[in-house]
């Protein structure tokens, strides 16, 4: 979608002042409490510490996967949500607002347990566990959960109408909680909360000493709980949805069906737009350049609904502010080099002669 066919659909959201609105979820979800939404559905993204630079990168693209959201997918009857862990300045609750997300503010979920490849330090298990707070939006009737390194490209809203708890399988796990749709319910969270809680999880066993189960790869074999994220949001996810609750249907489509990628573009792995320059998108591969080009044109469409709105929010990305940097060392290293030492010209000048006419 061209970025001007794009703003005339977000410049019905410029407003003169901002009331932030948004929500600090509990630790627990209390049935008693639940409001029931206007709208029975819900696009549920995710960032953390948003004012870390480290992870801004992402919290930028969950904005941006908001914005394609919008562009091709239906909302008349789906909020688009944001739950964010960690700190968040005013401007960047001011953005959220303004292209119409709904801000739900959310705490760390569990306790840390030993990672199946224990990379990642505390801070960033904590961030893969609280990805299932979205099991905790009991105001919606169903969710579609994607992350935000996800561009939407074409309207996914049926996939409200999928029974139960929906996933694929992963490269790397048998379930890719990059995508699934799911009915969020406080008795489905608080389950998880509590094992999350527990700590219960060994790389041999999993979560609460389930065992093994058969493989993803090859059924006639079992394995064990080192899959990827087995003791984080993969593997709760996993254990909970389709290993123990029996309440609903459970579809989980093969790795290669190709059952939702029609409708998005996931930069897996290191093929992160914001790690590319734009003038070298042209030379990248079939399968990225389209995708990268399109993210690209929504953080132009973003900056501008920022300065339509008066908002004063940090959108530079790190390899715009390194590139930046660079020209202007090299400029300054051009003016160095046509600058005259006052106290070398003669003899500079004279060596060149001589060298010359020898």
């Amino acid at each position: 979608m061209e970025s001007r066919a794009l703003l005339l659909l977000i410049a019905i959201w410029v407003t003169a002042a901002f009331k932030i609105m948004e929500e600090r979820l509990p630790d627990f979800c209390d049935p008693a409490s639940v409001e029931k939404s206007e709208k029975p559905y819900a696009y549920v993204l995710f960032a953390a510490d948003p004012s870390d630079p480290t992870r801004r990168d992402f919290f930028i693209s969950a904005l941006l996967s908001a914005l394609s959201i919008k562009a091709f997918s239906n909302t008349t009857n789906a909020d688009i949500v944001l739950m964010v862990l960690g700190d968040l300045d005013f401007e960047d609750s001011a953005l959220i607002n303004a292209i119409g997300m709904k801000l739900k503010r959310i705490g760390p979920i569990g306790v840390p347990v030993p990672r199946d490849h224990a990379k990642e330090d505390n801070r960033t298990l904590e961030i893969y566990r609280a990805h299932v707070r979205a099991a905790q939006l009991a105001e919606y009737e169903m969710i579609i959960s994607l992350d935000s390194d996800i561009l939407n490209t074409a309207d996914m809203s049926h996939f409200f109408d999928l029974p139960g708890f929906t996933i694929r399988q992963g490269y790397i796990a048998p379930v890719n909680t990059g995508f699934y749709i799911f009915p969020p319910s406080c008795e489905d969270f608080n389950i998880i909360n509590e094992v999350a809680s527990s700590g219960e999880w060994t790389p041999e066993r999993g979560w609460k000493d389930f065992g093994p189960f058969p493989d993803w790869r090859d059924a006639s074999k079992d394995t064990d709980w080192t899959f990827h994220s087995s003791s984080s949001d993969q593997g709760m996810i996993f254990y909970y949805y389709v290993c123990l609750q029996k309440k609903y249907p459970v579809t989980i489509y093969p790795l290669r069906s190709g059952i939702f990628e029609e409708y998005m573009i996931h930069f897996i792995g290191k093929h992160k737009p914001w790690l590319f320059p734009r003038d070298e998108l042209d030379d990248m591969d079939d399968k990225w350049r389209d995708g990268m080009k399109m993210w690209y044109r929504l953080l132009d469409d973003l900056r501008e609904v920022a300065a339509m709105n008066d908002i004063d929010v940090d959108l530079s990305l790190p390899i715009e502010r390194n590139a930046a940097k660079k020209d202007n060392n090299d400029d300054d290293d051009d003016e160095d080099s046509t600058t005259t030492n006052p106290h070398t010209a003669d003899n500079d000048n004279e060596g060149a002669g001589g060298g010359a006419a020898n």
